[in-house]
């Protein structure tokens, strides 16, 4: 392919017809022009000026036979973050489909009475007068997209449309497969399943974990996919299992080097699909600014290999990364690097291409200016922090990454521990070192390079955790209370709670203080002062200052002790607030108060100079 740079208003200078091979990396100083570089070609599918490219006025690549490539896909490490699918899946294929399942029975009885199922607006009048929908500005409650998945639907299952029920949209809908680096494997497990109960002449692929297994296998990661239970697809939830202790890991729980290649990993069993649809949704060109940040140069070799195999040959995908490893440089082939320089590209010798990158690497101390690590007081913290991270990145800014690191064991841990280690780098040069510790009630602790989170708001991470809100919603997706005892409208499940309204959402929360209230621990503080908490949707919620201020762990053994059943998740360390946080506060992070944004936000403009 060739590659056309135009001069943008930052450092890029025109260059005309540069060749490319299929895999370009591509290294430079920071502020070389490598970003602004992938950028500007992820915008050029957008803009297409002049049939005339001599003229067009925005960098872009074109094919071997001249033509501008349109289809570009950009991705950075940050965006590594592989999932299962889990809880979010749960709410979101039930949401897509219990409207389609309530109208399906209408459409059917419909079609027997001979009524026309082209003519949507008979079709919505006689619905909203069946079911008492009001007519809001003639808007569609059926609308033609609707109309035609039920149809499609029926005629792939050859069923009538009057008995189509929830699994087969799950099983005959094609939407599972979403292009390269689709992640959904609980939603792929469930429609095997499903085809597997009630349409068996039908499934004669193999199962999608054993698919998924073997190439872990082959992947260098000591983990494993779970096998789900095939008489329950509704409580299908994939998850990862360490091979040497057995134990559950969440995949948001993996290390962002593990998440590289796992993303990868996705990528090549996706690729192994091969779905009638793979071709349309796969891009031309994959654009990677740095995926290799995070990785040991033990795994490069194998990040390469993919890259190699599954993009380029299997898929005959043109892969462009950026890089600052010396491993990756020095692992390419020598036709694939490039370096940047002042906004000019051109082809680079591999051994002076690593000179660059090793200079001044005595130092110990290489600055991303977009890269910021934080150490924080317990492996748990961790967990925590990036996963909120990640959930509000809408709320900051989407350049600077923040990578959180424990201050040491939990017998060593705490917030002493990351004053001194944030401190004693920072003095011997590590400019991009900061700290984040909980309030903990002890004030004028915030330093130059110490953000306290929670501060003056909440004790500890845990009363996050274990906020009535997230308390409540854990209980009902585990089937552990009963709806309505606990101020859940009696229909109310984990698909709909996100609905709730803020009234039905405060009484809620003071049915859950009110039971936890009952059972405080020796250590809890008493005080009933009532707190307004906002929340990022918006929400007013009334919380105890007890709720609020009471250490942490003491928050957690009293909410265990009002509700028993909660034991069952006790039996690692952390295991009760990581399933909280995963499969809650992940997917209901509107719900957190408005509060929790502003540490990240001061521990992103923190400078490095």
């Amino acid at each position: 392919m060739k590659l056309t740079i135009r001069k943008n208003n930052g450092i890029l200078k025109d260059s005309e017809n540069i060749d490319l091979p299929d895999l370009v990396v591509i290294t430079g100083a920071n502020g070389s022009g490598k970003s602004q570089l992938l950028t500007a070609l992820q915008e050029s599918q957008h803009f297409f000026r002049n049939e005339n490219l001599e003229k067009e006025p925005f960098s872009f690549l074109q094919n071997d036979i001249g033509e501008k490539i349109m289809r570009i896909e950009s991705i950075s490490s940050f965006e590594f973050n592989p999932s299962g699918g889990g809880l979010q899946s749960k709410i979101n294929d039930r949401s897509r489909f219990s409207k389609l399942v309530t109208i399906a029975p209408f459409i059917g009885n419909q079609e027997a009475l001979g009524t026309d199922l082209n003519d949507s607006n008979t079709l919505n009048q006689r619905f909203r007068a069946q079911f008492n929908i009001p007519d809001v500005g003639g808007q569609q409650t059926i609308s033609d997209y609707d109309l035609t998945l039920i149809k499609r639907i029926s005629q792939k299952s050859q069923k009538d449309i009057s008995k189509l029920e929830f699994h087969d949209f799950v099983i005959f809908e094609d939407y599972i497969q979403q292009g390269l680096f689709s992640t959904n494997l609980s939603l792929l497990f469930k429609q095997y399943i499903y085809t597997h109960n009630y349409y068996p002449n039908l499934n004669s692929q193999t199962p999608p974990w054993e698919t998924f297994n073997d190439i872990l296998n082959n992947g260098d990661l000591p983990y494993r996919i779970n096998y789900p239970d095939l008489n329950n697809p509704d409580t299908v939830e994939a998850y990862l299992t360490h091979i040497k202790n057995g134990e559950r890991v969440e995949f948001e729980q993996l290390s962002s080097g593990e998440k590289t290649i796992m993303y990868l990993i996705f990528a090549l069993y996706n690729s192994n699909l091969k779905t009638k649809d793979n071709l349309n949704t796969f891009p031309e060109v994959l654009l990677m600014d740095e995926p290799d940040a995070s990785l040991h140069p033990s795994l490069t070799a194998y990040f390469l290999k993919v890259i190699r195999e599954v993009f380029i040959e299997q898929n005959k995908i043109k892969v462009i990364m950026t890089t600052h490893s010396p491993s990756t440089v020095a692992l390419s082939p020598e036709s694939s690097i490039f370096t940047m320089v002042e906004g000019v590209l051109s082809q680079a010798d591999k051994n002076a291409a690593i000179k660059m990158l090793t200079e001044g690497l005595s130092t110990l101390s290489i600055l991303y200016e977009n890269r910021k690590q934080v150490f924080v007081e317990a492996d748990f913290d961790v967990v925590f922090f990036e996963n909120l991270f990640q959930v509000l990145r809408e709320y900051l800014d989407k350049d600077i990454i923040l990578s959180f690191m424990p201050s040491g064991s939990k017998s060593e841990s705490g917030c002493e521990k990351v004053i001194q280690y944030t401190n004693l780098l920072y003095d011997s040069g590590n400019k991009s070192i900061s700290g984040l510790i909980d309030w903990d009630l002890k004030d004028n602790r915030e330093a130059k390079r110490i953000k306290v989170f929670g501060l003056y708001k909440r004790y500890t991470v845990e009363n996050y955790i274990f906020d009535p809100i997230f308390l409540s919603i854990f209980l009902l997706t585990e089937h552990l209370i009963l709806p309505k005892e606990h101020g859940f409208d009696e229909a109310e499940n984990i698909f709909s709670v996100i609905n709730i309204s803020e009234d039905n959402l405060q009484n809620v929360v003071d049915r859950i203080v009110t039971k936890v209230k009952s059972k405080k621990v020796r250590k809890m503080v008493d005080n009933d002062e009532p707190e307004i908490i906002t929340l990022l949707n918006g929400f007013k919620i009334k919380l105890p200052k007890w709720y609020l201020i009471s250490p942490g762990h003491a928050l957690e053994e009293t909410c265990i002790k009002a509700f028993p059943k909660l034991n069952a998740y006790t039996r690692t360390s952390d295991n009760l607030k990581t399933q909280i946080l995963l499969k809650v506060v992940r997917g209901f992070y509107k719900f957190l108060p408005s509060e929790v944004i502003e540490p990240f936000k001061q521990l992103q403009s923190l400078p490095i100079s």
